[in-house]
């Protein structure tokens, strides 16, 4: 009986697939990209719509690993009431997880936000976000994931808008490389 050299390649083929998927991510900077998805919980139930990025350092710690970063991001909320808002932010702050081929993480970044499309109304201030993750690493390099998290923009300039903050709930998923 003559056999097909698929038959022949495909086990060692699937291992070399499931070791290279099982291996940990190393050291190095990190790149991500996040599509992100945002309900506002003060003042309204809109969904967002927007993107974000972050650049940071991996370190790893044993069984944990530590990501110093920095990052922003851009949202839109479309029309609400006589407004279009899009926040923006950009933030440093880090995340830490398990390493594996499955990586839970937990972040927290601070920074600077401000809200377009509020015509000559002005709402900025200082941003935070925390929130959960959940890694797949696919490759030594590269890996996917899902997030959430809750993220608020404060306003410093509380006499222009009748609202102090302006809160959100974020999820989405994220694609990174490690080098």
């Amino acid at each position: 009986m003559r056999r097909s050299l698929w038959f022949i390649l495909a086990p060692p083929l699937a291992s070399s697939v499931v070791l290279l998927a099982s291996s940990e991510a190393s050291a190095g900077v990190t790149v991500h990209l996040e599509q992100d998805f945002a309900v506002i919980t003060n003042g309204g139930s809109d969904i967002g719509f927007g993107l974000s990025g972050r650049v940071g350092y991996r370190v790893d710690l044993g069984p944990l690993w530590l990501a110093p970063e920095l990052g922003g991001g851009y949202l839109s909320f479309g029309d609400i009431g006589r407004y279009s808002l899009h926040p923006s932010r950009m933030y440093g702050g880090g995340r830490v997880g398990l390493g594996g081929f499955l990586q839970p993480q937990l972040y927290a970044h601070a920074g600077y936000g401000w809200m377009g499309g509020l015509g000559d109304v002005s709402f900025r201030g200082a941003m935070f976000e925390v929130g959960v993750a959940l890694d797949v690493q696919l490759l030594p390099i590269f890996g996917i994931g899902t997030h959430l998290g809750y993220a608020s923009n404060d306003n410093i300039n509380g006499g222009d808008v009748a609202q102090e903050a302006f809160n959100w709930v974020n999820f989405g998923v994220h694609a990174g490389l490690t080098f």
